[in-house]
């Protein structure tokens, strides 16, 4: 009989945790997507990454860099993949 109650104390328990974090992920996503907040951060990131300021206009100012912005709104993308970031790069560091 106790054993009985153990486990539902502890099934209650992990649901609860469970919809505590899955309330706590929304509220999370909702405050970063409203304030555009990852897009801020992959802004700062880059200003980090890429020391030069001129390469770093050269970078924001790239095609491909531009229409993923144009496509996200116009704080900047949110999301670079791998292979956007090392072509506007390339594209960057390249002579003209």
């Amino acid at each position: 009989m106790a054993s009985g109650a153990i486990i539902d104390v502890v099934l209650g328990l992990i649901l609860m945790y469970l919809l505590l974090a899955l309330i706590c992920t929304f509220a999370a996503e909702m405050i970063a997507s409203v304030g555009k907040l990852r897009a801020r951060n992959l802004r700062s990131g880059l200003a980090a990454i890429i020391d030069d300021h001129d390469l770093l206009d050269l970078f924001a100012n790239s095609k491909l860099l531009k229409a993923a912005s144009s496509a996200s709104g116009r704080v900047g993308p949110s999301y670079l993949p791998t292979h956007t970031f090392v072509s506007v790069f390339l594209e960057a560091i390249s002579p003209k």
